[in-house]
Parts: C-alpha cells; sequence; structure tokens
C-alpha cells in the first residue's frame, strides 16, 4: 500500500449486525489479505455519546465481549471511531 491507499474507512449503521460481520469477512477474505488491516478504521454511526470517551470505552468493551466474531474484527483492525 506504500503508493496508494493509506486508510481504509468500514462504516457500520449503529452495531455490528451478520449482514455487516458476513461482508467484512468476504471483504477480508478477497482484499484485505495483502496486509491492509493495518489500515482499516471502522466507523460506527449513530453513537450520539461519541464526544464522551468513557461512552466510548465502554461500548468497545461490550463490543468485545459480546460477541467473539465482533471482537476478533475490532482487534484486526486500525481502531473504532465513533460518529453521530
Amino acid at each position: 500500500m506504500s503508493e496508494g491507499i493509506s486508510h481504509v474507512l468500514y462504516v457500520i449503521d449503529g452495531r455490528f449486525t451478520v449482514k455487516e460481520i458476513n461482508t467484512f469477512n468476504m471483504i477480508n477474505d478477497s482484499i484485505f489479505k495483502s496486509g491492509v488491516l493495518d489500515y482499516v478504521t471502522i466507523v460506527r454511526t449513530k453513537f450520539s455519546n461519541f464526544r464522551n470517551e468513557e461512552e466510548c470505552e465502554k461500548s468497545m468493551k461490550q463490543t468485545r465481549e459480546g460477541n467473539k466474531l465482533v471482537a476478533e474484527i475490532v482487534n484486526s483492525c486500525n481502531g473504532v471511531v465513533h460518529v453521530d
């Protein structure tokens, strides 16, 4: 990715759904194998407390504890940004 993509945003509408998990895994299997996961940031929309760092951390903790597949996705990426 030295000359092309410097960042990839994977936008989800609220929380991860089965559809988003499947889509991410499909993309990961085909495109992200080249090591691009280091450049992927997940953008979680519809998060009204996005300015509150504690609420963002609480959300991420719940996300990681709630679903093993989602935790693997989140942990494999460059991070998560919350927005409203």
